[in-house]
């Protein structure tokens, strides 16, 4: 058995058991109080790429035996552990009701903002959209192992080749858009395309990253050099796909490409620049998802049917729709028995500690919150990251950042606004990826203003006689930290972070924006120099792929802060080495990655979470999170949304 296959068997191992890999802290740690940066060691550095990875025992079951343990108190893991195992999974287990014929589901989303309503699955990019449009899209043609890798119990199957550094897929179902045309792999061409297109970042597309750029000939293809993607390979009845990759790394296994595909159909005729804001994105979007749309209210709802023809089978329920729902109504309403379900903020828990018309089911998320710091941007000309000189930047000194780090009091947020519910993060790399989360990192979840002010100093920011630190020329120094407006809960979340800075010294004012309008395109769409504000928060869905490329990578639009430097690059291109397929050396080379951002901090990792849903009382089979690719468990639930079922009439009441 190849050695990375043994790395999946055994993470199915470290999931069954609860994430307790990578919690043993018992020994000391490396979180240095000195600021010269970790060593770089040979592990990043592979002698030769061509030379075969060496067959042997040992890899991530070796690293378990050696770490596994009672897991550490003081480590933010163990309490995440404690939050999830409070709540069950999925809803309605307890439920002895029959189950009602049909009926119409109510789902709730709390934003005080409208969504923007790019419901088109190339170009959407708030998050907060995906909530009303994940019933009808259909993602992924994989299904998800639990893992995360890519499974083979979706429409299509998947098998792939070292030496030729392919990966071959088969189309296995038969399968309609919503119009009735045929879905086949030609639309993933297409996705791939598109996404691939000189115009695409202009049109405001997101995803045109490292991960594409891997595909042989797609940057080619974005250059204008090519007619076609040489890399992507159809079969002549399009139910066969074979793309060639310039990288073959084991992470290519965790979605690490496009696989959801584009209808050709619809789009193929359409200039690129008028998809988002066309009427198939924005008033009729079709997919091949359980649910159809029906109508829309701009901004407000959407009103879904269910799918007739939906390859698993007819969803249970007849109808669904989703509905904005302002933050501050939003736990009464589902109290009050208004909606069946609605993704619960853990602020809110104190208005609904024990419900009795509603129960929570609850995941470890593989979200966080995160502060970036604005040190560069991505140029779409050369889809690259350009970074500022350290010393011009404003966000610049790696001290600055680093005390900011410290100041932040992420514990102290997560028992007051979050009850307890949130823990203060210990690296960027998620609990979601247990087997390459880096157990001796504690990161910047303790708070430490002592050496905060300590860094602070040996910068130059030196304490003024009026309380507040100038910058190393004797000039004011005020942060610009850009806040996506959200009511009270972004107000407290803001105040706090201006407060836990001026207690060390530094003044933050707070510039308002709305973030799906004009925080994300600014930070994600905008292509060119921010220079209107020094930091910003927002919360962060690691995903499936775990290569850290993806969101920190020298050609990845998704990195956020735009930070890279030489030695960070030789370390992220690690990743992409044919030595990653040894288990022992891509976990050492996941470890020295989170050691160096922890040491630059372009971004501070701020909170894990739990992810909690309310559920009335009258559904079953709902699982959480209830939009994932398919999940190759047995039943191929999607989510589990297709499979909910309601047990009366209407929802309960308190």
């Amino acid at each position: 058995m190849k050695r990375f296959e043994k790395l999946l068997v055994l993470s199915l191992l470290i999931m069954a058991l609860v994430l307790l890999v990578a919690c043993n802290r018992g020994g000391e740690t490396t979180d240095p109080v000195d600021e010269d940066p970790p060593e770089v060691e040979d592990i990043v550095q592979p002698e030769d790429d061509d030379d075969e990875v060496e067959e042997e025992d040992g890899g991530l079951a070796a690293y378990m035996e050696e770490h596994l343990g009672e897991i550490d108190p003081d480590h933010p893991l163990y309490n995440l552990l404690q939050l999830q195992a409070r709540f069950p999974s999925v809803a309605g287990r307890n439920n002895t009701n029959e189950p009602i014929d049909g009926g119409h589901l109510r789902m709730g989303v709390g934003n005080d903002s409208p969504f923007v309503g790019i419901f088109n699955q190339v170009f959407l990019a708030a998050g907060m959209d995906d909530n009303f449009y994940a019933p009808v899209r259909g993602g992924s043609i994989f299904s998800q192992t639990p893992i995360r890798t890519m499974g083979q119990a979706g429409i299509a199957t998947w098998t792939y080749d070292r030496d030729s550094r392919t990966i071959t897929i088969t189309q296995v179902e038969d399968v309609y858009w919503h119009d009735g045309h045929p879905l086949t792999l030609g639309d993933l061409v297409f996705a791939h395309e598109v996404i691939a297109s000189p115009g695409f970042s202009a049109a405001g597309g997101i995803r045109w990253n490292t991960d594409q750029q891997n595909i042989v000939g797609a940057m080619e293809f974005h250059n204008g050099e090519a007619d076609y993607i040489s890399g992507l390979v159809l079969s002549e009845d399009e139910r066969t796909l074979t793309i060639e990759f310039i990288d073959f790394h084991p992470a290519l296994m965790y979605f690490g490409f496009w696989t959801e595909p584009y209808p050709r159909h619809i789009w193929e005729d359409i200039p690129i620049e008028e998809h988002s804001d066309h009427a198939m994105t924005r008033e009729t979007p079709i997919g091949w998802g359980p649910f159809m749309v029906e109508r829309i209210v701009p901004g407000e709802a959407v009103y879904l049917v269910a799918n007739e023809n939906f390859w698993l089978g007819r969803p249970y329920i007849d109808s669904m729709s989703i509905h904005i729902v302002a933050t501050d109504i939003a736990p009464m309403a589902m109290l009050e028995g208004e909606f069946d379900i609605m993704g619960w903020r853990t602020q809110w828990f104190e208005y609904a500690p024990e419900p009795t018309n509603f129960m929570y089911i609850a995941d470890a998320s593989n979200s966080f919150t995160i502060l970036t710091f604005n040190l560069g941007y991505f140029d779409p000309e050369t889809s690259s990251i350009i970074s500022w000189d350290p010393e011009e930047a404003r966000m610049g000194d790696v001290r600055l950042r680093r005390a900011i780090g410290y100041a932040y009091n992420g514990l102290e947020l997560s028992n007051t606004l979050f009850h307890g519910l949130r823990v203060p993060a210990s690296s960027i790399i998620p609990p979601g990826h247990p087997g390459f989360l880096d157990p001796t990192l504690g990161g910047f979840a303790d708070h430490n203003p002592e050496r905060a002010m300590e860094l602070l100093d040996e910068a130059g920011f030196l304490m003024g006689d009026d309380g507040w630190r100038t910058d190393p020329d004797g000039n004011e120094f005020i942060i610009r930290y850009a806040v996506g407006a959200g009511g009270t809960d972004a107000e407290i979340m803001a105040n706090h972070f201006q407060q836990n800075l001026a207690d060390v010294g530094l003044q933050v004012e707070l510039m308002w924006m709305d973030f799906d309008a004009e925080l994300l395109p600014n930070v994600l769409l905008g292509g060119y120099p921010r220079d209107n504000f020094d930091v910003t928060s927002f919360m962060w869905g690691a995903g499936a792929n775990p290569n850290p490329n993806t969101f920190s990578g020298p050609n990845s639009n998704m990195n956020i802060p735009g930070f890279m430097n030489e030695r960070m690059e030789t370390v992220l291109a690690g990743f992409g080495s044919d030595q990653a397929w040894d288990s022992d050396w891509l976990i050492a080379l996941y470890h020295e990655f989170q050691q160096l951002y922890y040491y630059y901090a372009p971004g501070i990792p701020q909170q894990w979470m739990i992810s909690m849903i309310a559920v009335n009382n009258r559904v079953i089979n709902l699982e959480n999170p209830m939009y994932t690719p398919l999940r190759e468990d047995g039943l191929r639930t999607s989510g589990g949304i297709h499979r909910v079922r309601l047990t009366a009439e209407h929802a309960y009441r308190q």
